[in-house]
């Protein structure tokens, strides 16, 4: 879901700008903080996911 809501359009957004057009710097800043969030919340996700799966395996 992350990825479908977050960083898919973070990466559509991208790849319609133009690398010498002015502010290009700024957007290239906000894509990379962004999408770092996005992907640390996708990799939390995961992370909670699989130690959900290994709850039944400890009781």
């Amino acid at each position: 879901m992350v990825t479908r809501v977050g960083n898919v359009p973070l990466n559509n957004r991208l790849a319609k700008l133009e690398p010498n057009d002015e502010g290009s710097d700024a957007a290239w800043h906000d894509y990379i903080q962004r999408w770092t969030r996005l992907n640390c919340q996708r990799a939390g996700a995961a992370l909670l996911a699989a130690l959900l799966l290994l709850i039944p395996l400890w009781q």
